[in-house]
């Protein structure tokens, strides 16, 4: 009698299907492993530099992250900003954005969306 035992088969670019097999005397028993993978939170958008002209109402940085329950915190310089009448911070599925109200020559400089450990920076340029 001739045995026929489980492929091996990718289900899919995450996930892998893998034959588990154990031998005690006359008894197989086979099971199958589903192994799947993550893949690793990344931008799919990153920042871009910007101008504007100061006093400019409303200037927008915004950026689109994998995972958009990712916990993300807005730097300027490397220190980190919060909401409040300067800044207003945004999540919409994903697209990550920082408006900057009211822009003076003081708002520019750098400024860095960290999402998990993954970073993507611009520059903020205001022209008087």
């Amino acid at each position: 009698m001739q045995r026929k035992w489980p492929k091996t088969e990718i289900t899919g670019k995450r996930s892998y299907a893998l034959p588990v097999l154990r031998m005690a005397d006359d008894i197989v028993c086979v099971r199958v492993l589903i192994v799947r993978f993550q893949p690793a939170d990344n931008w799919i958008d990153e920042l871009e530099d910007v101008t504007c002209q100061e006093k400019e109402s409303k200037v927008e940085l915004a950026c689109k992250f994998s995972n958009p329950k990712a916990r993300v915190s807005w730097y300027k310089n490397k220190l980190e900003v919060f909401q409040g009448l300067k800044y207003k911070l945004v999540n919409e599925d994903g697209v990550f954005r920082l408006f900057i109200n009211n822009a003076s020559m003081e708002d520019a400089g750098k400024y860095t969306c960290q999402a998990n450990t993954q970073e993507t920076s611009c520059y903020l340029t205001v022209e008087g």
